[in-house]
């Protein structure tokens, strides 16, 4: 479903694995030798391996696209150390200026949480092809509160039985809407869930996905695991028989659940 015109711009928002899934599509475009501008429309860090050019030295983004077929492009350095975003039409300029094939842009600043609740607005270039909205469903469960809820106060909220309050589906739901509701009219645009692994809530995953595609923009909905496939894989086989006819047939395959068969059907259940 990925763009291939030349030219095209794919805008991440959200939190909880934004900058991952920015890595995943410039490795995507990158291993079939398409050509990759990646920058942000917000204070970023550089991203690790990318070769960096300052926005206004054309010739040196041009050279850096040439040598290595990518390049990251962002403004001075602040006092954090993290680049400054570029303008949306600063973005724009370079996109037809270096005629590179794929221009990736951050348009929502970290916050270093798996979800946000900080009314910051993404700052969407111009022209873009493709918005992704990511959130963390593997945080479904934890605490509600400022370390895993940007813009939440208190360290966590408790609720009318004074026990914490914890993330709930509905919670990711709000968050990836949240940057739904902004993005420009007619971009093609892909509610991205990370975590996937460590989502227990299954009930909870079908009434967030059923409650997306009520919106008659969104054609698809992605439920990934980012990273730790095989840490988590590990964890999920570990108590399994080695040997099994049960560990036999899932070696070697993604698993989230496993469960005895005879839970299916009450009368077969053992006493």
């Amino acid at each position: 479903m990925l763009p291939d015109a030349s030219g095209c711009v794919l805008a991440v928002a959200g939190s909880g694995g934004k900058t991952t899934l920015m890595r995943r599509l410039f490795d995507h475009y990158r291993s079939q030798d398409r050509s990759v501008l990646w920058a942000s429309t917000v204070p970023q860090t550089v991203p690790a391996g990318v070769a960096q050019a300052d926005y206004q030295q054309l010739p040196q983004v041009m050279s850096a696209l040439t040598d290595s077929g990518s390049v990251f492009v962002g403004g001075a350095a602040g006092d954090d150390g993290k680049g400054q975003g570029l303008s949306p039409d600063a973005v724009e300029r370079l996109r037809h200026a270096t005629g590179c094939d794929v221009v990736l842009v951050e348009t929502q600043v970290s916050t270093g949480t798996p979800l946000r609740a900080d009314a910051r607005p993404p700052v969407w270039p111009p022209v873009t092809h493709m918005a992704f909205a990511v959130g963390h469903v593997g945080s479904v469960g934890r605490i509600y509160g400022a370390a895993t809820v940007a813009g939440v106060q208190l360290e966590r909220e408790d609720n009318d039985a004074g026990e914490p309050r914890r993330v709930t589906s509905a919670d990711v739901l709000g968050s990836v809407e949240a940057v739904l509701d902004c993005v420009p009219p007619g971009v093609f645009s892909v509610p991205f869930f990370t975590g996937f692994g460590s989502m227990r809530d299954i009930d909870g995953m079908f009434a967030l996905v059923s409650k997306l595609t009520e919106r008659d923009t969104i054609k698809v909905v992605c439920l990934a695991e980012l990273q730790g496939d095989e840490r988590r894989d590990a964890a999920d086989l570990a108590g399994l028989r080695p040997g099994s006819d049960q560990a036999s047939a899932l070696a070697g395959e993604r698993v989230y659940a496993v469960y005895s068969a005879d839970l299916d059907d009450e009368s077969e259940a053992p006493d």
